[in-house]
């Protein structure tokens, strides 16, 4: 069985951008999340999201 990763997302209005409201690991592992995003409102409005996940520790 695979192990199941459970983000949540929420939007920050005040900010324009994307912020990690919580993050659920099966394992309860110990992760670095960073995240960026970037909106683009003089053209088409577009949401750039990059989300990078560090796992600091992994168990087997």
């Amino acid at each position: 069985m695979h192990a199941s990763q459970s983000v949540t997302y929420h939007l920050d209005e005040n900010n324009n951008g994307w912020l990690v409201s919580r993050i659920n690991l099966h394992h309860s592992e110990l992760v670095k999340l960073s995240s960026s995003a970037e909106l683009d409102s003089a053209e088409n409005n577009i949401f750039i999201i990059a989300i990078t996940i560090s796992v600091l520790r992994f168990k087997r």
